[in-house]
């Protein structure tokens, strides 16, 4: 026999519930990727803006550097750290400048004369122009921030610790490589380390390892290369809303799509279209029914009879069909 209204409706219902769980799960697919993908996009964009804006930092300290060391002053005078505090004053990115010799300071636009006695301060990195790298050394400490120092020849400068703090962000984590020479990494300049895996190349490009996305930008003038990083979990958190969205709309569609085939099918298997390829088919039979004679026991006719069996198996009643 066909098939019942309520076995019809059951059967619509879970084939639309099936293509509903399916639509939701390709939407959280489809979802990840673009999230993924977008996640890429904003780690390059944001490590180019530290890029740029170390550039920045690097190129008025070299500036202001060559400055300091070709002062037309006496050397640590008044008169010439009035000019320091002056240059300090106009500067955008840096915080102090003056004279050091063999690790000490003799004088500062923030320090003025300083003791003869003062501590002697060791570099921790040396780079292959000569230039001297100090990370957060006590006497140019302000407010407690850490602070970078660069020397060349006999004058430093004090990167604004205040300006590197545009650079954080909610969700995404940076860091800044320092090189001695080309390709030959010295050592972490700014931003989080600890969690950078080492294996990530020195390159501009994009980079996926352990789960974790990354993007790094080089300089080709100052030997610095930013690397911008996000794990793969965090990224899904940030943008949770849209992952959301595209999982809603997956199911949505696969139940719309799932609905509409079950209708289809249920169409396709109704009894008028079985019977319609059947005709088409040349499937519906003829049987022969014998008229007996009863007295004389003899077949004096026959009637003909259709016959047909569904698509189902099931032998249907010529009285339904």
């Amino acid at each position: 026999m066909m098939r019942t209204l309520k076995q019809r409706v059951l059967i619509t219902l879970t084939a639309t519930l099936i293509a509903a769980v399916v639509g939701a799960l390709v939407g959280y697919l489809l979802g990840r990727v673009i999230t993924i993908r977008l996640a890429e996009g904003k780690l390059m964009e944001h490590a180019t803006r530290i890029l740029v804006g170390e550039e920045a930092y690097s190129y008025e300290s070299r500036v202001m550097l060559a400055k300091v060391n070709n002062s037309p002053y006496t050397y640590c005078s008044d008169t010439e750290i009035a000019w320091f505090r002056n240059m300090i004053y106009q500067s955008e990115h840096l915080k102090d400048v003056g004279h050091m010799h063999n690790g000490k300071i003799e004088c500062s636009a923030l320090l003025g004369q300083n003791d003869k006695s003062s501590e002697q301060l060791h570099p921790d990195y040396e780079r292959w122009d000569g230039s001297k790298i100090y990370m957060n050394p006590t006497p140019l400490r302000f407010d407690n921030q850490p602070v970078t120092t660069v020397q060349v020849a006999g004058a430093f400068a004090v990167y604004n610790p205040y300006n590197i703090k545009i650079f954080d962000s909610p969700t995404m984590h940076y860091t800044i490589k320092l090189f001695s020479a080309p390709n030959r990494l010295a050592g972490h300049l700014e931003g989080s380390a600890t969690d950078v895996d080492t294996s990530v190349p020195a390159l501009d490009g994009q980079y996926r390892l352990h789960n974790t996305l990354f993007s790094v930008r080089c300089s080709s003038r100052f030997f610095n290369c930013v690397t911008t990083y996000l794990s793969i979990p965090e990224a899904l958190r940030a943008d949770r809303t849209q992952l959301a969205l595209y999982t809603t709309l997956g199911g949505m569609a696969g139940a719309f799509l799932g609905f509409i085939c079950s209708l289809l099918y249920r169409h396709n298997r109704s009894m008028e279209q079985q019977l319609r390829r059947a005709i088409a088919l040349d499937e519906v039979q003829v049987v022969y029914q014998p008229i007996v004679n009863l007295t004389t026991r003899r077949i004096v006719g026959a009637e003909a009879l259709a016959r047909w069996t569904s698509e189902d198996g099931v032998v249907v009643n010529p009285e339904v069909f």
